[in-house]
């Protein structure tokens, strides 16, 4: 007695798998939009102002993105809301004060994000689970929001040295 050897046509598979393959690239350019939809202002926020967050949208590829992830904050100087674009990781959020960070402030770049060139950046990515407000009435601004250190613990300096040592230790 022999054996049939049983072999799948891979022209049967690829109808089953193609329409999952659209919907899987489809999905994740669903929550994508163009930087233009924005508002965005260098003076929405000042450096080391601080926000608590409102929402902010999951970053998909942690680091490793070539958009802005979008998030929503509320100014405890002002009592404004603003739309914070930032790229890199993201901190777990909670209800303690953060502080926004400019992206000429020597703790921008110590986050363990990979340095872009933000001027080529021109998509957002926005998931509307997250953001559950309607934040195109609201400016926006580029930046990072980030836990600094309590300052009666270091001074600037000692903050600043850390930040350049840890940031020469990832070169």
């Amino acid at each position: 007695m022999t054996k049939s050897k049983q072999t799948i046509n891979p022209f049967f598979s690829l109808p089953l798998l193609l329409p999952l393959l659209l919907l899987h690239s489809c999905d994740s350019d669903k929550n994508m939009l163009d930087l233009q939809d924005f508002d965005v202002s260098n003076n929405a926020l000042t450096n080391h102002e601080e926000v608590i967050v409102l929402g902010t949208s999951e970053n998909p590829e942690d680091g490793e993105e070539d958009y802005f992830i979008h998030m929503i904050v509320k100014s405890l100087k002002r009592d404004d809301t603003i739309n914070v674009l930032f790229i890199g990781p993201r901190e777990i959020y909670g209800r303690e004060i953060k502080h926004f960070i400019s992206p000429e402030d020597v703790f921008f770049n110590a986050s363990g994000a990979k340095t872009v060139d933000l001027t080529q950046i021109n998509k957002v990515y926005s998931n509307p689970d997250y953001i559950k407000v309607d934040w195109k009435k609201y400016p926006s601004i580029i930046g990072k929001v980030l836990t600094i250190y309590d300052s009666k613990e270091k001074t600037n300096e000692e903050l600043i040295d850390e930040v350049l040592k840890q940031t020469q230790e990832k070169r």
